[in-house]
């Protein structure tokens, strides 16, 4: 199942597929359904932060949200 990891740019997003990633138009995910809803996605500076700090792709959106809390929405 593809999840989306963040907002690449304003009209596209990356996604994570089973083996890989890759930049989907910020329609395709959404009439593909893909999840969490566009507007939640973390931007791509707030990825990078989490990523070096946990070193996972594969975090539950509940997840971010958390360490964006702790960590303040500035990282």
């Amino acid at each position: 199942m593809a999840k989306g990891l963040y907002r690449f740019s304003d009209d596209a997003v990356m996604v994570l597929y089973e083996q890989n990633s890759m930049i989907l138009p910020n329609s395709d995910y959404v009439e593909r359904g893909h999840t969490p809803d566009l507007d939640k996605l973390p931007t791509h500076a707030e990825w990078v932060a989490w990523y070096r700090a946990n070193g996972s792709e594969g975090q539950t959106h509940t997840e971010w949200l958390a360490w964006r809390d702790a960590h303040g929405d500035d990282h």
